[in-house]
């Protein structure tokens, strides 16, 4: 769903976005698989561009950083995103800009005053998920040597293998 900054009226737009299941891929080899996510938002005119205010729900499932095997990640997030007009060339090469560093809450409408609401939403699960996910605090991660996770057998190749 795309919300155009010129289209807007005074009161703003109240936006229920239910999201298909499906893979969000952002970093290469770390897939996140959403099963379910909605984003209920009011978008609002401000300041020359966008307000947008809501919550975002997500069921979502990621791969552990210890062991690589993918657990279900609940996903709750009251978020405010401010959009400003996109800022001109600050100095930099063509098409890079600088932000101050007073703007760093801050996102852009692109070139046409839009804001794609499924970005927003796919923007919200990332910044819910851990740095480090885990699937459980007591991960015993894969062995060093086979490669063997740790959580489902006891890797035979420690013992008495020479190191």
């Amino acid at each position: 769903m795309i919300v155009r900054a010129d289209d807007l009226r005074s009161e703003g737009l109240q936006v229920d976005l239910a999201i298909a299941p499906g893979p969000l891929s952002y970093v290469r080899d770390f897939e996140i698989e959403v099963t379910s996510a909605s984003l209920t938002a009011h978008v609002q005119p401000s300041r020359g561009g966008l307000t947008c205010a809501g919550r975002m729900v997500a069921a979502v499932r990621v791969p552990c950083s210890r062991c690589l095997e993918p657990y279900d990640l609940p996903v709750e997030r009251e978020f405010r995103v401010e959009y400003m007009p996109p800022p001109e060339n600050r100095g930099g090469r063509e098409g890079e800009v600088h932000i101050p560093r007073s703007e760093l809450d801050v996102d852009y409408l692109d070139e046409q005053r839009r804001v794609d609401m499924r970005d927003l939403a796919a923007e919200q699960i990332y910044l819910e998920i851990p740095m480090k996910p885990l699937c459980a605090p007591d991960c015993r991660g894969l062995c060093m040597k086979c490669g063997g996770n740790r959580n489902r057998d006891e890797c035979l190749c420690a013992v008495g293998a020479p190191s």
